[in-house]
């Protein structure tokens, strides 16, 4: 059985219209009296919520500022680092995301404030894995994408990615490898729809 948003969708009604359900990676904020996380109570695309333990009744939104990324992005993971400083991992129409920020828990919302996966080298691919090091404000990333099998990648504290590894597709010039581009549409119901087109490159001539 399929669920979607809490409710199987053979036993909806035409039109019928069901509150979005589900959270998950909760993190205990403001000296353990709250709750942080991931929910999609009010967007099916995810975003952080806010659950003051004295008074479980209601969620809180939590505005989240300083996102670089276009597109549709799906909040898909958050984690703690250390401090008030958490790490917000996105799907941006098929492409991975990921930030640092701070909490601010005064003004009850996420500041982020560094890209580690997004833009550059590290742009239009898929964040396999990441670990932080707290010691040197540093990740070590596994990082694939349509023109590249997966490669490892340091990530300093200034933001610059460093390439660990040289993995390449054996028998396939690189240039005739296509990275693809955005092909989101919104369909005629009006939902967004993620998509990617992959010409051919254009040093196969077509």
């Amino acid at each position: 059985r399929r669920l979607l948003f809490g409710k199987p969708l053979e036993e909806r009604a035409e039109g019928e219209v069901v509150q979005p359900t589900g959270i998950h990676s909760c993190q205990f904020v403001d000296g353990d009296q709250g709750l942080l996380f991931v929910t999609y109570l009010f967007e099916d695309t995810g975003e952080l919520g806010y659950l003051d333990l004295a008074d479980p009744s209601a969620v809180t939104p939590i505005p989240i500022r300083g996102t670089a990324h276009a597109g549709r992005g799906v909040l898909e993971s958050f984690e703690h680092l250390e401090g008030d400083r958490y790490a917000l991992g996105y799907n941006i129409d098929g492409a991975s995301g990921l930030y640092e920020g701070e909490y601010d828990a005064a003004a009850k919302e996420m500041r982020l404030d560094r890209v580690v996966c997004g833009q550059g080298e590290l742009a239009g691919g898929v964040l396999d894995s990441h670990r932080y090091d707290p010691a040197r404000r540093r990740w070590a990333l596994s990082f694939s994408s349509a023109t590249s099998p997966t490669q490892l990648y340091v990530v300093g504290k200034d933001g610059t990615a460093r390439r660990q590894t040289r993995e390449r597709v054996l028998g396939i010039p690189a240039e005739w490898l296509s990275p693809g581009e955005d092909a989101s549409f919104t369909s005629f119901d009006g939902t967004r729809v993620s998509a990617r087109l992959y010409r051919p490159a254009p040093a196969l001539g077509f």
